[in-house]
């Protein structure tokens, strides 16, 4: 934080914490600054204007001051509340998750409209889910996605070992992509995240929009798989 200026700005609500007896902590995933934590003063209060404005998943204009550690909330317009996410628990579950992991994935104060924009369009289409099923693969791909816009896309047409593009069979994190059934013995057992659907899905994933994900991937096993393989990458790239 250099500047003392006030900005004004799009974020997603990615949650809060209480701070005394009136204030809260409000976590934001902005356009121009990116992740952000900021004190909203007096919101827990019944007479608070603003509160309501600044619940999880919601998307605002808000009006944000500097200080030494932490932003201050000065004014928040809303944009659109996504009320919908708290109607289904497995809509909360999923967005919950895939907002823990943007937190963990996406540095603070660092610009990434694209970010703001995949996120934002997660929760929207979150809103409109009627599935357990894909309301995870709308996590997954989220996180799969977010990954490959922070630079840790996985080689996934070709094996990390020879270059080979047939009988990809597994994937390895540590080595960033898929691997070959020639190759697949120099990888430890431990290293092995994935099958040959799982890679097919996640790149399936990558190559869709949102609005396009594939309903034969939409099954628990291999969201499952796909989310694990998502997470050993992260882990193993991103920290």
């Amino acid at each position: 934080m250099t500047s003392f200026r006030t900005i004004k700005t799009e974020a997603l609500v990615m949650g809060s914490i209480r701070l005394g007896e009136a204030d809260r902590i409000v976590r934001l995933y902005t356009r121009e600054k990116g992740r952000v934590s900021a004190v909203a003063k007096g919101v827990r209060r019944t007479t608070s204007r603003i509160g309501g404005r600044l619940e999880p998943f919601g998307v605002v204009h808000v009006l944000l001051y500097p200080g030494r550690s932490l932003y201050t909330v000065t004014g928040v317009d809303m944009i659109r509340s996504m009320v919908e996410m708290r109607e289904i628990l497995f809509r909360l579950e999923a967005g919950g998750r895939l907002l823990e992991t943007a937190s963990r994935l996406l540095p603070e104060e660092e610009s990434n409209p694209g970010a703001f924009n995949l996120l934002v369009r997660c929760v929207d289409r979150l809103t409109r889910t009627q599935d357990a099923v894909e309301a995870d693969l709308i996590e997954v791909a989220g996180v799969a996605k977010l990954l490959l816009l922070q630079g840790f896309g996985p080689e996934l047409t070709q094996c990390v070992v020879c270059g080979c593009g047939h009988d990809l069979v597994s994937f390895s994190a540590p080595q960033g992509g898929a691997v070959c059934l020639s190759c697949i013995e120099y990888v430890p057992a431990y290293e092995r995240d994935a099958d040959q659907d799982c890679l097919r899905a996640y790149r399936q994933i990558l190559e869709s929009s949102l609005s396009e994900l594939r309903l034969d991937i939409k099954t628990s096993d291999v969201v499952a798989q796909v989310r694990r393989m998502a997470h050993r990458i992260m882990g193993a790239h991103a920290g």
